[in-house]
């Protein structure tokens, strides 16, 4: 068994790519079925009990955010509001764009350093606004964490059926969490879905529908073998070119193109058109085996 912990905690913790279903097979020929089947079983439930002190430390920066946005005033501004401000509700709070985010990231970082076009800025006329704000970092990082714990699957889970429910449950889960967050509507709800705030409800359905898009995914591409990843796996093997070329060419057709009646309808539009373009270049690029890296 001392042996057995030791190759576990060795595959959950070295950087090399290992397949767990072989390390499974060679336990099971070493120690028998019935002594890997019980210390498996261990493994499973540690994927909820093992991690415990990470949990607890991703409650406290859930609890600390949910503090400082709904608890926080600012001067003019409802407490709690986390809207784009300007002429979106048509009421006194134009100057409150992002409420509580905008204001801690003007006091950290001042007006200079800080994003100034903002996606509202076209739509509603909002203010200067950093999407990538102090507060909404915070959020990043739990997403960040979220997509650690779908690795974690991996390691603790050696049939594919069982990683691919784990993932399900997982996401459906979050997905439902994030419905009654935004009240099951694209605009609306104690805490609506918001990218640029990275709003709870929009972390938990980032990481629900990922969950649920990685199990089917997994379940095409490694379980029936049915399926390269393309054109997604372009992108991906490529990822370092489209990065800086959409940063240097995003103005630009085919990549965009001027809009004349801003909504999100039309900038989604746009937006596919981009995406397009670059699987094009992407899936080009594969074909002739030109890949940038560093």
């Amino acid at each position: 068994m001392a042996k057995l912990e030791r190759d576990y905690a060795y595959i959950a913790h070295t950087q090399t790519p290992v397949d767990p279903q072989s390390v499974w097979v060679k336990w099971e020929a070493l120690f028998g079925k019935n002594v890997v089947t019980a210390f498996t079983l261990t493994a499973r439930a540690k994927i909820l009990t093992a991690y415990y002190y990470e949990w607890i430390i991703q409650a406290a920066v859930l609890l600390i955010y949910l503090s400082i946005v709904f608890g926080a005033k600012i001067a003019g501004c409802p407490r709690g509001y986390n809207g784009p401000g300007g002429i979106s509700d048509h009421t006194e709070n134009g100057f409150c764009t992002g409420g509580i985010h905008r204001y801690i990231d003007m006091k950290f970082f001042t007006w200079q350093l800080i994003y100034h076009h903002p996606t509202c800025l076209d739509l509603y006329q909002c203010q200067v606004y950093d999407p990538e704000g102090l507060l909404g970092s915070m959020m990043a990082c739990t997403l960040t964490y979220l997509g650690l714990m779908a690795g974690r699957v991996v390691l603790h889970f050696p049939e594919h059926n069982k990683r691919m429910a784990a993932w399900v449950v997982a996401g459906c889960v979050l997905l439902f969490i994030a419905g009654c967050l935004c009240g099951f509507a694209r605009e609306g709800g104690v805490i609506p879905i918001n990218k640029n705030l990275w709003s709870t409800s929009f972390v938990a359905v980032t990481a629900g529908g990922g969950l649920v898009l990685l199990a089917v995914f997994y379940y095409f591409i490694d379980k029936l073998k049915v399926w390269t990843g393309a054109p997604f796996r372009y992108l991906g093997m490529n990822s370092i070119l489209i990065y800086c070329g959409h940063s240097l060419l995003a103005e630009y057709m085919p990549f965009s193109y001027k809009i004349y009646h801003v909504n999100h309808g039309t900038l989604l539009q746009c937006h596919v058109l981009g995406t397009l373009s670059w699987v094009i270049i992407a899936w080009y690029c594969f074909s002739i085996k030109f890949f940038v890296k560093v």
